[in-house]
């Protein structure tokens, strides 16, 4: 997701794209990438530099254009405005691979994904163990397959918003992922 901070010349987003040039079996992927801006300034630039794989999303009274501090305020809502956007895509039917814009993509993850897994997430602090849920995920990475459980699991996660006030989604999906749904 881009607004207006990542969306300047030579900025976070002009790097994104790159990595896809340049990475080790990426460039295939950049006909499947969908850049979601946050404002008509992100969008209006994705446009110019990206045609057909910019996507507006609209939030009703709130401006996510400026830049955001980490787990304050605005910063918060446009996390679980991702989230909530992200599970509309599966109710939609769509598998996602999600990436912040901050990721550059040096090889292909595809082939790295462990098959017939629903929810991959990238973890802070990984022991090794893929199915452990002691490992801390980070939202800023995900592949999640279509299916009830999944838009069931995000209908759950941002719900569960409500019961961890002051938590972005990367904080309540780690004091929820070990809950039965």
């Amino acid at each position: 997701m881009m607004n207006q901070a990542y969306a300047d010349l030579n900025s976070t987003f002009d790097v994104f794209l790159e990595s896809f040039q340049v990475g080790d079996g990426t460039e295939k992927l950049l006909r499947h990438v969908l850049v979601v801006c946050l404002d008509e300034r992100a969008y209006s630039h994705c446009v110019e530099v990206f045609p057909h794989r910019c996507f507006l999303l609209r939030t009703t009274g709130i401006d996510f254009s400026g830049e955001r501090l980490f787990t304050v305020g605005d910063y918060l809502e446009m996390m679980w405005r991702r989230t909530e956007f992200l599970g509309s895509l599966l109710k939609l039917g769509y598998n996602f691979l999600f990436t912040d814009m901050d990721t550059v993509w040096l090889r292909d993850q595809f082939p790295r994904l462990i098959p017939g897994v629903d929810f991959q997430i990238a973890c802070d602090r990984f022991n090794g163990n893929s199915s452990d849920t002691r490992n801390y995920a980070d939202g800023g990475f995900k592949f999640v397959v279509a299916n009830h459980r999944t838009i069931e699991f995000y209908k759950y996660w941002y719900v569960s918003r409500l019961r961890y006030p002051g938590n972005n989604e990367q904080d309540v999906i780690n004091k929820i992922k070990g809950n039965k749904l």
